[in-house]
């Protein structure tokens, strides 16, 4: 008996720990179904990513790009209620936040949306409200009220410092920045801009509220032939919403 006891034993353990790690490997990580038993819900849930590629201005008078790109990961349509946009320095706290420029229904981003419609576009100096703000899709069926599942919807803008005492060129549709306003932005050691984008929605295959943050992002750079222009700034800290480090809050 004490013979056959020992390899017995072993042979027990064995199998209870091959079992053991077939059940651990398939509820561990993030991956999706399974039949019965105890499930582990993903470690990450955020299933929306964004990249930034904001305007770096160097020089006054010269056309730059902006652009921001949200895309849905896992297939989870996100349906849209509301859009708020407003302006934040572009610092690492995105300190200070305006009124809300627009507040309404969701829809496809235009330049009027950046300023309110009772304000006049040029009384601060600066022009929001009339830039061309492009949104384009990957989605041949989009639809404003829904971001589908895997779609990749991009803004795009163009963006200008005008020169001292330049009025904004008639060919220039983009948002449209005038030295003047420029230079006092500098003169308050502000870094930069962003004028932000926030999407309302819904999840219902996650059962929660799904909010999107898409900045446009305008930084100050340093010119070497301005004296008066900003110094050197340290590149985005990727911030993607305000106090968030995910494009959006469950």
């Amino acid at each position: 008996m004490k013979m056959w006891s020992i390899p017995i034993k072993r042979m027990a353990f064995a199998g209870l720990a091959l079992a053991l790690a077939v059940v651990l490997s398939g509820c561990s990580g993030g991956g999706g179904g399974g039949g019965g038993g105890i499930v582990i819900p993903p470690t990450n849930p955020v299933h929306t990513e964004f990249s930034v590629t904001p305007a770096f201005i160097y020089d006054v008078g010269v056309t730059y790009t902006c652009s921001v790109t949200v895309w849905e990961t896992r297939g989870d349509p996100i349906d849209l209620h509301m859009m708020r946009t407003w302006r934040t320095w572009a610092d690492s706290s995105n300190s200070g936040r305006t009124e809300d420029f627009y507040v309404g229904a969701a829809g496809y981003v235009y330049g009027w949306m950046f300023d309110k419609a009772t304000a006049v576009p040029s009384s601060d100096g600066y022009d929001f409200r009339n830039a061309v703000i492009t949104d384009s899709s990957s989605a041949a069926n989009r639809t404003p009220n829904k971001l589908q599942g895997y779609e990749r919807r991009t803004l795009t803008t163009s963006v200008m410092v005008g020169r001292p005492y330049q009025s904004k060129p008639a060919g220039f549709n983009g948002i449209w920045i005038t030295n003047s306003k420029y230079r006092s932005w500098l003169a308050s050691n502000h870094p930069g801009i962003k004028l932000w984008v926030k999407l309302e929605g819904y999840d219902y295959r996650q059962v929660q509220d799904y909010n999107i943050y898409l900045p446009l992002e305008i930084r100050f750079q340093y010119n070497p032939t301005d004296p008066y222009s900003y110094a050197p700034q340290e590149p985005s800290d990727g911030t993607n919403g305000p106090g968030n480090t995910d494009p959006y809050t469950p």
